[in-house]
């Protein structure tokens, strides 16, 4: 199987489990708006741990409240179809942090018939 090298971005959003968008967490309605307006590929994880700016802890502690878990959106696409979203982040996050970055990546070739 032959790999084809790609170039392409990936659009990262940290933000804590408690945003919400209308009725439904902020990190599911950015996964939305990047399907609806045809970005390539997007994921959400959470996070176990973690600070930010003000240094608070968030995650899966004794410490820290069950609402306060840090997430990650990472997006893939070209910088085209990521400029697509900026318009909803901008909108809608408060106070995030937004990562963005080249990438060189590999497909497999459909294969021949």
């Amino acid at each position: 199987m032959a790999l084809q090298a790609k170039t392409a971005e990936r659009l990262r959003v940290y933000l804590k489990n408690s945003s919400y968008h209308n009725d439904i967490p902020l990190y599911e309605a950015i996964l939305f708006e990047a399907r609806r307006v045809g970005i390539a590929g997007g994921t959400v994880t959470k996070g176990v741990l973690g600070f930010g700016s003000e240094k608070w802890l968030r995650g899966y502690s004794a410490l820290v409240p069950a609402n306060n878990v840090p997430m990650k959106v990472k997006l893939i696409d070209s910088p085209e179809k990521l400029n697509l979203i900026l318009p909803f982040l901008e909108k809608n996050l408060k106070k995030s942090l937004i990562t963005r970055e080249t990438l060189n990546i590999l497909l497999p070739e459909p294969p021949k018939e």
